[in-house]
């Protein structure tokens, strides 16, 4: 016979685990995705034991039944025998790795299976008793009509003992044991027997004296098998020769079973005696069919004479059905635990260890060096005694609601910027005060004692060798046990009232609600601030280092001479990392936080990564496949994850930690071949669960949507979990999230997602279809609606996050089989998960091949996830909105809010303007006007606000939503603004009063200082003011486009941008974030951009020329705010209706009113500064020079008046001279070739038929409105060189001299001889100079004339009438120069509004792609003058005959068509080459250019 030491080594051998032996196989082993328990298709091809671990690793009870077509024996008395599961798992447990047989343990009993307890692994050794992988489970305890979450292994429990004397043919104690647990009618194979699938009829001796332990738990109803929580311990093989195991159950069970029958009941004798020695009491169940022969009852008597009958009970199953003999059972075990029933306590085994004849695991030297770590860890959370225990995490929360209001300052109202009390610049400050405090509280308090002794202990692990990679295992392990534990029982009753309220919640009215929601919200911080966790030691890790990372890098003083441990804190991302390759979740997002923090997981993703290469041999970065989980709370996500990978996601529902964590699965290279081009790792990103009730409803909204957006913008595949088929908070949630990755363009990462509706029959295939495809239709339409308010091209929502209604949803069975908190996990979830992973595998190389992103390296998964974090912190927007409708909504009303603001500020303007007028013209006394002023403005703000209120009221009749809180909040912000219009407008009346009662004259000497103080400043600086004009304009552009305001970098606008150098950008103004724009798209784009552009260029000139009084005070806020809301309401009007803008970025709309807002900056400064530019300086000094010289005549006074008008010509020259050419090109002969859309076209094929230009021809064939500008700017430039700057331009010379003339004239008519002083006056009133220059002017003219000094009219006009030609010459010869410098600019501009304002259509034929001849919105079919097409081989009939046009282009220019692809023709008829040029011009003139 082979002796036992040799069958186990034959049996390893057999199952290929030899190199596995002792305790050698690790968790990463143990769960990492292979080919064969992925790709495999048959399951009798996968090696015998990676089949158990495979089904087992995904809770599938049935895993003991294995199937290998190779069929491996062992030999069991020279017999070959198949391998008995018992073998396999008893093989699989002694190989795992401590933490590992933890894992398999748990694995075991979720699935309610018996796992091993009392092992001999050989002859040789002493039994051993495994307490050590007991510590994980964790069973529902019902007790006061209640179930509470309890260890099992620290519960008090009564044992029930099950041995057998002999061999026993006729019952299965296993499978009696089986029926006593679970009852006759459904019994669960807990402990296998012979008749169990998968059973064979022989084992090995590796398994013949196993103890295997099992539990029952009563539900707490009438049907429990037992009243009180049981163990149960079945010992495998004959008693009689176990008996070391045998005295174990008798010194663990109150009760003990014994399955004998008559023939070995002697051999029971001295089994029982030793049983009742160890105060067990005893039932033999005797199995013999037969009762009643005489040597039967010779025997029992026999046996009783040996035992006392009070401790014994013997029961004679004879004929007996099973109901009745499971019945007489429990009625003895009954009995007798009333007589006394002795509790054990599995975790005080190792204290009893001496009195046993057994060896412990938890005794030897490993667990007890580590479990004294742990124990002092643990000690001092209890000693802590209420305090803080983290302060660190309080102040992080901080600064990361700082941090969150700090990067979307710019999207806050004035009411949230009000209730924060600080600037962005104070926010940046307190975010680096809460830094320096949080380093502050480490110097004076050190750092909390359980998270030091953890560091402690880590740095011990990491500098020790000898199996220390072991005990930190087991150190972790325990650790986390233990912390679970202690909140277990200290969160209890806290749970309880949680739920109590959760439940109370959702049967009140809502006024009750809200301050139930308060409560829950407030016991859920009590949650937080009670539970431990190694979660929260870890996060405790983070601010440490973020703490003291800061410090290091403002390059301030460490002070590690006080605190030795600071200067090792850059150590701390590599405790981390070893967390997390040893199966504990890595934080990604603290969910109480509700951040990312971001020095923290930027060191720990480098250390990973160095870690990964270092481990892989090759020193190439490591890859991952990223795959993340959403639900909503209690809906089974993280238990889906972790049955489908067998990770260590928190699944209890009393769980205070909140986030996004990650963890790592190991990819064996087997597989990793055959995904693309290779993945080592599955990172698999699980997240708490949405609409949390510790949330108010706005919150959740927020905080569900941001979660959702990152963890689907995070992942390649996001598993969306639903519990059941009701598919809602989907249709509300995805879009959202679509609709945030388009507002950061992010889509090109094309994520894609895999439905999950758990708890659903899938046999009823036609329902569930159509409830698909019904949520594939709603999301489509939700999509489009995004698209749509996001202005980018419509797409379905497949396009944007990957997703097939028909292979990517899966429909898995409720997860347990049976009552609660007996019940297994099902078989059938688990199959169904394990075809939900295949899915999901399978999906990796499919990407591959499509070229779609499919995996991240470690570093740029973290340059990926602060690139979308800092895209979901500076876009609060649309995270706000329960849906895509809801959204839209609001934009709705906010375009209405700022329309009813713009005009609440013109109604206000128009009051001031009025009053202002009347005091000056002493009309009213001041206080009268500021009485009337007051009631005026109050009635306009009263008519507005009933007005939007009125508004918001009809919007509600058609939503569900209730807009009472957008209401009050958008009233509350037009309150706020109409405060502080009223008070500029007081102002304002008190600043006229006070000017008009004290108005400054200066004197000679004064203006004189004026002039030199002007010379020696410099040129840009002002002479006097206390505005900050540009702080102004940006406070103004804050009240724009609610929903694009994340788009606005205010700290980084262009202070010199403005309308006309606006530049455009294809990457951030076109909105392309599926790449498939066509490059003559792309142009269309820009041309439509422009001529916004231009739109908007003239409704500003239009708004700054239209400020009323140009002599009032300037007030901050109107004038610029006034303008942008002006402009920003028609550029609305133009981008929401013109179709042609689709796809125009929301950033090109935001850029634009920048350039606005600069412009508005320096047009301000220049009407409400002095300034001394170059034009204004020159002006300056001629008056200098001239009016204030003593030796003024009639000649000197003339040429001053012609200086002026100079200056008035020269100032803003390129502004005005692109007016004077447009005006004087449309009265000039060209204006025959441009006064239509057909001319302009007839003219445009002219030119480039007639010069050769076939540039223009082919730029003509591909995209015709570029052309024709192309043309229009060749004929411009033209027109600006040959005639206007040689006769055009002196007409508007002599305007403007004649514009002065005619003032002049007029004055001439009041006398001969005429004041200086009034002539230059009038002069001046009549010119363009700026204000700041008349104003000035006009104080040195009273201050110089003071004698009023005339001069003879008659003599001065004559001198002026001498001298005109001569000044005319002097102007053209100054200016013309500059016309010529800039023709090319002025050309291009003119060309674009002549563009836009005669090509109108730009539908093109789809045949022929030849232009419409119809000008915008036209309300006929289009018409077209055809081209030639492949597909006709002639013409087709529109307007004219002008088939010759491109008969002879096809001949003439073949060579250069073909090139470019655009041959119109396959073959050219011969008629054609007679076709002459002449005829060509002459068609086109009959067709195009007689109108």
């Amino acid at each position: 016979m082979t002796s036992h030491k040799q069958n186990l080594e034959n049996l390893l051998e057999l199952l290929n685990l030899t190199h596995y032996y002792p305790e050698k196989l690790t968790r990463d082993e143990l769960y990492q995705l292979t080919y064969d328990n992925v790709k495999q298709e048959k399951k009798e091809d996968v090696p015998l034991v990676w089949q158990f671990i495979q089904d087992i690793t995904r809770y599938n009870h049935n895993a003991r039944s294995v199937e290998d077509k190779y069929a491996p024996t062992h030999d069991f008395n020279g017999i070959k025998c198949p391998i008995h599961p018992l073998d396999i798992i008893a093989c699989v447990y002694l190989c795992c790795e401590p933490t590992a047989r933890q894992d398999f343990v748990l694995h075991m009993w979720t699935c309610r299976l018996a796992v091993p307890f009392i092992l001999k692994p050989n002859q040789t050794e002493h039994v051993n008793v495994y307490i050590w992988p007991l510590r994980s489970l964790v069973g529902q305890v019902f007790e006061n009509y209640e179930f509470f979450d309890r260890p099992l292994i620290h519960e008090e429990m009564g044992c029930i003992g099950f041995i057998r004397v002999g061999e026993n043919d006729t019952w299965s104690k296993s499978y009696l044991l089986n029926c006593l647990l679970w009852g006759p009618n459904k019994t669960h194979s807990t402990f296998i027997h012979r008749d169990s699938e998968g059973s064979v009829s022989t084992r090995s001796f590796v398994v013949e004296g196993l103890v295997e332990i099992g539990w029952y738990l009563p539900s707490g109803e009438q049907d429990d098998r037992f009243p009180c929580p049981k163990i149960l311990l079945n010992l495998r093989g004959d008693s009689a020769n176990h008996t070391d195991q045998t005295k174990l159950i008798g010194q663990f069970s109150s009760v003990t079973i014994v399955l004998s029958n008559v023939k070995d009941l002697r051999s029971a004798v001295p089994i029982v005696k030793s049983l009742i020695e160890h105060k067990s009491r005893v039932i033999i169940l005797l199995s013999d069919r037969s009762v009643g022969s005489d040597r039967h009852n010779e025997t029992v008597e026999e046996f009783f004479s040996e035992i006392s009958t009070e401790e014994v009970a013997l029961l004679e199953l004879g004929q007996k059905r099973l109901p009745e003999i499971l019945k007489i059972i429990h009625g003895r075990i009954e009995k007798m635990e009333k007589n006394g029933e002795d509790k054990i306590v599995l975790s005080d085994l190792v204290k009893n260890i001496s009195s046993m004849q057994a060896f412990v695991d938890e005794t030897s030297s490993v667990y007890k060096e580590v479990f004294e770590l742990a124990k002092d860890i643990t000690t001092s959370f209890q000693d802590m005694n209420g305090q803080l225990i983290f302060p660190l995490q309080e102040t992080w929360k901080e600064w990361a609601q700082t941090s969150r209001d700090f990067k979307r300052y710019h999207q806050l109202d004035d009411n949230k910027r009000k209730a924060l009390q600080a600037s962005r610049e104070e926010l940046e400050t307190r975010m680096h005060k809460l830094r320096s405090d949080q380093y502050g509280h480490i110097l004076k308090h050190g750092i909390a004692k359980p998270v030091e002794l953890f560091i402690e202990a880590m740095t011990i692990f990491d500098s020790c060798t000898n199996h220390s990679h072991v005990k930190r295992r087991i150190f972790l392990r325990h650790i986390k046990i233990e912390l679970d534990n202690m909140s277990m029982e200290i969160l209890a009753p806290i749970n309880k009232e949680y739920q109590e309220l959760i439940n109370t919640a959702s049967n009140v009215r809502a006024n009750e609600k809200a301050e139930i929601n308060m409560k829950i919200s407030d016991l859920d911080l009590k949650k937080s601030c009670l539970s431990f966790s190694l979660e929260k030691i870890l996060r405790e890790l983070g601010q440490i280092y973020e703490a003291c990372h800061t410090r290091q890098q403002e390059n301030l003083p460490m002070n590690v001479e006080k605190i030795s441990y600071l200067a090792q804190y850059q150590k701390l991302p590599k405790h981390l990392c070893v967390c997390l390759m040893d199966g504990y979740p890595f934080e990604l997002l603290d969910g109480e936080a509700r951040s990312v923090p971001p020095l923290w997981t930027k060191a720990v993703l480098s250390e990973l990564n160095s870690i990964l290469k270092e481990g892989n041999g090759t020193g190439k970065e490591c890859t991952m496949h990223v795959l993340s989980v959403l639900g909503i709370q209690s809906s089974g996500k993280s238990t889906l994850i972790n049955v489908m990978f067998g990770l260590q996601f928190a699944v209890s529902a009393g769980r205070c930690t909140r986030g996004a964590f990650m963890q790592l699965v190991k990819v064996h290279e087997s597989l990793s071949h055959c995904l693309g081009e290779g993945v080592d790792y599955i990172a698999v990103i699980d997240t708490e669960g949405l609409r949390s009730p510790a949330l108010s409803s706005v919150q959740s909204i927020q905080h569900d949507n941001e979660l959702s957006t990152l963890v689907i913008g995070l992942a390649h595949t996001t598993v969306i979990n639903l519990m059941g088929e009701n598919a809602t908070y989907l249709r509300e949630n995805l879009p959202i999230v679509v609709q945030a990755f388009l507002r950061m363009y992010l889509v090109h990462l094309h994520p894609r997602c895999t439905i999950v509706h758990q708890n659903v029959d899938k046999r009823n295939r036609e329902k569930l279809l159509e409830q698909g495809i019904y949520l594939e239709t709603v999301l489509n339409k939700l999509t489009r609606k995004a698209c749509e308010n996001e202005k980018v091209p419509q797409k379905p929502f497949k396009e944007i996050i990957a997703f097939d209604v028909i292979e990517q949803v899966k429909y898995i069975p409720s997860l347990f089989e049976g009552v609660l908190p007996m019940a297994p996990i099902s078989p059938s979830y688990s199959m169904e998960i394990n075809a939900t992973l295949k899915l999901l595998i399978e999906l990796v190389p499919k990407d591959f091949v499509k070229g779609v992103p499919y995996r991240y390296s470690v570093s740029s998964f973290c340059d990926h996830l602060f690139h979308l974090w800092e895209a979901i912190q500076k876009d609060d927007f649309v995270y706000e909105y329960r849906s895509t409708t809801e959204v839209a909504l609001r934009l709705v009303i906010d375009r209405n809010y700022h329309q009813t603001l713009l005009a609440l500020i013109e109604g206000v303007e128009s009051i001031v303007s009025k009053k202002l007028k009347e005091i000056e013209l002493s009309k009213l006394s001041p206080d009268r006007a500021m009485s009337e002023l007051e009631t005026s403005l109050k009635q306009q703000m009263e008519t507005h606000r009933k007005n939007f209120e009125h508004f918001i009221e009809s919007r509600q009749k058609t939503t569900t939503y209730s807009l009472e809180a957008w209401r009050a909040n958008y009233v509350t912000n037009l309150e706020s603004k109409f405060y502080d219009l009223s008070q500029e407008s007081k102002s304002q009346l008190q600043d006229c009063h006070h000017t008009i009662k004290k108005r400054p004259i200066l004197t000679e000497k004064e203006v004189k200082n004026l002039f030199e103080f002007s010379e020696i400043k410099a040129t840009n600086s002002p002479l006097s003011s206390n505005y900050d004009f540009k702080s102004d304009a940006i406070r103004a552009l804050e009240n724009v486009d609610i929903s694009s305001q994340y788009l606005l970098k205010t700290e980084s606008i262009d202070e010199n941008a403005s309308i006309s150098n606006f530049k455009i950008s294809n990457e951030s103004h076109i909105n392309n974030p599926f790449g498939n724009f066509t490059t003559e798209e792309i142009l269309g784009l820009r041309e439509n951009m422009k001529a916004v552009i231009a739109t908007v260029k003239e409704e500003y000139s239009e708004e700054i020329s239209n400020i009323k009084d140009e002599q009032m005070q300037y007030y901050s806020s109107r004038i610029p705010k006034q303008i942008l809301l002006r402009v920003e309401k028609n550029l609305d009007a133009r981008l929401q209706t013109d179709d042609s803008t689709i796809g125009i970025s929301h950033q090109f709309k935001i850029d634009l009113l920048s350039c606005v807002a600069m412009t508005c900056f320096r047009d301000m400064e220049k009407k409400y500064k002095i300034h001394i530019d170059k034009n204004d300086k020159d002006m300056q000094m001629y008056l200098r020079s001239s009016i204030l010289s003593k030796c003024i005549t009639e000649y000197t006074l003339s040429d001053a008046i012609f200086e002026v008008i100079e200056q008035s010509l020269k100032l803003n020259f390129s502004e005005k001279v692109l007016s004077f050419i447009s005006d004087a090109f449309h009265k000039s002969v060209y204006n025959a070739s441009t006064g239509s859309k057909k001319q302009v076209i007839g003219s445009c094929i002219t030119f480039f038929i007639k010069n050769s230009h076939d540039d223009i021809m082919l730029e003509y064939i591909k995209y015709p409105k570029h052309a024709l500008k192309h043309y229009l700017r060749i004929l411009i430039e033209s027109y600006i060189f040959e005639d206007f700057v040689e006769c055009d331009f002196e007409f508007y010379i002599r305007r403007a001299i004649l514009q002065v003339w005619e003032v002049f004239q007029t004055t001439g008519r009041k006398g001969s001889n005429i004041s200086q002083k009034y002539i230059l006056e009038a002069v001046l009133h009549n010119t363009d100079l700026p204000v700041a220059i008349k104003e000035i002017t006009l104080t040195i003219l009273k201050s110089v004339f003071k004698k009023d000094e005339t001069v003879n009219f008659n003599m001065l006009r004559e001198n002026m009438l001498h001298s005109v030609e001569d000044h005319i010459n002097k102007m053209k010869s100054e200016l013309i120069p500059m016309v010529h410098k800039n023709k090319e600019e002025y050309a291009s501009d003119l060309a674009d509004k002549l563009t836009e304002k005669l090509i109108g259509c730009l539908h093109r034929c789809q045949m022929c792609k030849e232009i419409c001849l119809l000008s915008e919105g036209h309300m006929d079919s289009h018409i077209f003058v055809h081209r030639l097409h492949k597909e006709e081989n002639d013409y087709i009939r529109g307007l004219g005959d002008i088939s010759s046009v491109w008969k002879w282009i096809s001949c003439n220019k073949r060579e250069i068509l073909r090139r470019e692809n655009l041959e119109m023709v396959e073959e050219v008829p011969d008629e054609w080459e007679s076709i002459t040029e002449q005829q060509v011009i002459t068609a086109i003139k009959d067709s195009l250019l007689r109108f």
